[in-house]
């Protein structure tokens, strides 16, 4: 989407499933708000290149920045996630 170097945090959901089950498993040890992504972003075109690669798409059409407003709409959604940068850290979870 747009020029592909936007920062996007992102979370398996192995990693997820298992981060729940520990949350339910031990309730008493987790409390207050976390941030549930992988510590390591990733640019967007990388992404998504892997992404083509694990669901056996070969090639895909990138979405130059005027077109994903439109897509976004469509699928009614903010342009703005697409196209903004989110470069997020798990803080208290790589602590803990």
């Amino acid at each position: 989407a747009g020029n592909g170097r936007q920062w996007m945090s992102w979370i398996h959901h192995a990693d997820f499933v298992r981060l729940v089950c520990g949350m339910v498993e031990e309730p008493g040890r987790w409390e207050g708000t976390y941030l549930t992504v992988s510590p390591g972003a990733v640019r967007n075109a990388a992404f998504m290149r892997e992404l083509r690669r694990v669901l056996g798409r070969g090639w895909g059409l990138p979405a130059p920045r005027w077109a994903v407003p439109i897509g976004c709409w469509l699928m009614g959604t903010e342009a703005e996630l697409a196209l903004r940068s989110r470069r997020c850290v798990p803080g208290r979870l790589l602590r803990e």
